[in-house]
């Protein structure tokens, strides 16, 4: 794509979708279709002229890289609706605060090990975040171990905030938002205009803006206190867009471990992992492995499932 596009147009989407750094990322793992257009037409400006022509002789349209434009989508309650609606499933089977220590082989069952006791089951799925799940299976499956602890995560600091509408004279906060590419160097990986994005999140005559901090590329962002992620957040949106009303109201959300990142070697590892675990009767899924996205969490899950139910099949 030349270097000026990779250091813009693809660290902007990296920094959108992994809040990773593009120079470290494996493109087979974090963009798989891209990575095979380029195999099979030698570069990404072939193969995209290659898929007009054909979109033109069928009277379709042609997707980018990743296929499809796609539509961003939250519930009403927001995303939270999703693990609330999944808790309301499994009622009282679910059980919080209920921290693993390890998981084991006993017999012809699997063993989780609490602090309040173990619980037995016929097959164990984790979906931890890969440096989590390395920790259970030090005994189960030494081999999974080391690839598992190999899949780092990029801390994740979000800043909410709810400003006036300031009517025709204010900021041009319409569409998706802004991202920000590393040459930019603004001290955020970009914003979202909640308030045009998600018309129900926010009320009449108010603007809702969402600003990421942190990431791969500038970890020490998250760790700043909220006065400071505050303060540093209000001064590039008033420098980008010209906001001037100070918020109404904010919240500040954290995740030390918020987002896997793919890194050169990525498909390698979570090979290994698999293959150390397969036959013990556990399972790995989540955002560590084959996507970070809900829409890829989701479809994860389902392989995931389909290989649980083959596998206690297998074991009557």
């Amino acid at each position: 794509m030349g270097e000026g596009a990779a250091r813009v147009l693809v660290d902007a989407m990296v920094t959108g979708v992994y809040a990773g750094d593009s120079r470290r990322l494996s493109l087979a793992a974090t963009f798989p279709k891209m990575a095979a257009m380029e195999r099979e037409h030698g570069s990404l400006t072939r193969a995209l002229i290659h898929r007009m022509r054909e979109a033109k002789a069928s009277g379709t349209t042609s997707g980018g890289p990743s296929g499809p434009s796609g539509t961003l989508t939250t519930f009403d309650g927001g995303m939270g609706a999703l693990p609330r609606a999944i808790a309301d499933i499994l009622g009282d089977r679910l059980r919080t605060r209920a921290a693993a220590h390890t998981v084991r082989r006993r017999g012809d069952h699997m063993e989780v090990v609490t602090p309040s006791g173990s619980i037995a089951a016929r097959a164990v799925v984790l979906a931890l975040p890969a440096r989590d799940a390395a920790t259970l299976l030090r005994e189960l499956a030494p081999g999974a171990v080391e690839p598992l602890e190999g899949i780092p995560s990029a801390p994740i600091a979000v800043l909410m905030t709810s400003h006036p509408a300031p009517g025709g004279t204010g900021p041009e906060a319409h569409g998706f938002g802004f991202l920000v590419p590393r040459d930019e160097d603004l001290g955020i990986l970009g914003c979202l205009y909640c308030h045009d994005i998600f018309p129900g999140q926010a009320p009449a005559g108010r603007l809702l803006f969402r600003t990421m901090l942190g990431g791969a590329r500038q970890p020490e962002m998250a760790s700043l206190d909220d006065d400071e992620i505050q303060a540093h957040s209000m001064g590039v949106l008033h420098r980008v867009l010209g906001l001037e009303a100070a918020p109404e109201r904010s919240w500040i959300f954290r995740w030390e471990r918020g987002i896997a990142q793919y890194t050169l070697g990525h498909l390698e590892r979570v090979e290994a992992a698999e293959a150390a675990t397969k036959g013990t009767g556990l399972f790995l899924t989540g955002s560590s492995y084959h996507g970070v996205s809900v829409n890829d969490c989701i479809a994860n899950a389902r392989r995931t499932a389909g290989a649980v139910a083959a596998g206690l099949s297998g074991s009557r």
